[in-house]
C-alpha cells in the first residue's frame, strides 16, 4: 500500500473534519450546559420572586382586612367588584352586592345626592363626603366617604376605591361640644341677670331694714306698726329668696377671671350713701 501525497492530504482533511466536529460538539456541550445553568438561576429567580410577591399580597391583604375602616372597590361603570371584612359587616356578604351600584349599600336613595364616587370619575380627584345612614341594627351611623382614583398606566381611570369611615362617635362629640358652648352662653347671661338683679336686691333689702327701724322708733300706733313692719319683712323675705336663686345662677357658672378697669370713685360713693 503505497501512501501518496493525496492520500495524506485527505486523510489530513477527514482529521480536521473529525477535529472541527468534536470541537463544535464540546462547544455545544458547553454552550448547553451554560445555558441549562442559566435557566436554573432564572427559574430560581422566578420563584424567590413569587414567594416575595406572595408574602406582599399577605401582607397587603391583612393589611386591608385589618383596617378599621370600609374599602370598597367600585368598576368605571360605579360597580361594586370586592369589598373588605369591614365593609360586609356594616352591609352585608359581598355576593348580595356583587357587580351592584352603591344604592345597595344604601337602601335610601337621598343618601346619594353628591355621590363622591362619580365626580372622581368625571375629574379624576380625591373626593370626600359625609351622610347620614340608618344601618339596621346599628341604628343611625354617620360615614364619612373618600373617593379615590386607580389609574392605568396610561392615566386612564380604571377603578375607584372607596374609604369609608365610620364619624358617628365624632358627631356626637362635636354636638357635646356645642352642646357645651351653648350651656357656658347660657351661664355667663345667668351670670349677667344674677349680678345685674343682686345688686337691686341688696339695696331694697338694707332700705327695707332701715324703714323697719325708723317705723319702730317714731310710729306710735301699734297696728299700723305692726301691719308696716309686717309687709317689709315680707319684703326682706322675697329678696332673701331673689338672692338664693341668683346665688344658685352664679354657682352654675366657672369663675370668671378677674380684671381690673377703671371705675367711677364719685358714683361709687352715692351707691354707698345710698346704703348708710
Amino acid at each position: 500500500f503505497m501512501i501518496t501525497q493525496q492520500n495524506i492530504i485527505t486523510l489530513g482533511l477527514h482529521a480536521s473534519f473529525l477535529f472541527l466536529v468534536g470541537y463544535s460538539m464540546g462547544l455545544l456541550s458547553r454552550k448547553e450546559n451554560m445555558d441549562k445553568v442559566r435557566i436554573q438561576n432564572l427559574n430560581r429567580e422566578l420563584a424567590e420572586r413569587q414567594i416575595e410577591l406572595e408574602q406582599e399580597k399577605d401582607k397587603l391583604a391583612h393589611i386591608l382586612m385589618g383596617i378599621d375602616a370600609g374599602l370598597i372597590l367600585f368598576n368605571t361603570r360605579k360597580e361594586i367588584i370586592w369589598m373588605n371584612k369591614v365593609s360586609e359587616r356594616w352591609f352585608g356578604p359581598l355576593e348580595s352586592h356583587l357587580n351592584k351600584n352603591c344604592k345597595s349599600l344604601f337602601k335610601d336613595r337621598t343618601v346619594c345626592k353628591k355621590c363622591p364616587n362619580e365626580t372622581t370619575l368625571k375629574q379624576g380627584t380625591i373626593e370626600t363626603y359625609e351622610i347620614e345612614f340608618t344601618n339596621g341594627n346599628l341604628g343611625t351611623r354617620f360615614y364619612r366617604i373618600t373617593s379615590a382614583p386607580i389609574f392605568r398606566e396610561n392615566r386612564h381611570i380604571e377603578q375607584v376605591l372607596e374609604l369609608l369611615q365610620d364619624v358617628t362617635e365624632e358627631k356626637e362629640m362635636q354636638l357635646h361640644l356645642i352642646q357645651n358652648s351653648k350651656l357656658a352662653a347660657m351661664g355667663e347671661l345667668a351670670s349677667g341677670v344674677a349680678h345685674e338683679i343682686n345688686n337691686p336686691l341688696s339695696s331694697i333689702n338694707v332700705c327695707a331694714q332701715a324703714l323697719v327701724e325708723l317705723l319702730s322708733e317714731n310710729i306710735q300706733e301699734t297696728e299700723t306698726i305692726s301691719e308696716i313692719i309686717e309687709n317689709l319683712e315680707s319684703i326682706k323675705n322675697e329678696i332673701q329668696r331673689c338672692k338664693r336663686i341668683t346665688t344658685g345662677l352664679l354657682n352654675m357658672v366657672p369663675r370668671m377671671e378677674r380684671r381690673k378697669m377703671p371705675l367711677d370713685i364719685n358714683q361709687i360713693l352715692k351707691n354707698v350713701r345710698l346704703l348708710i
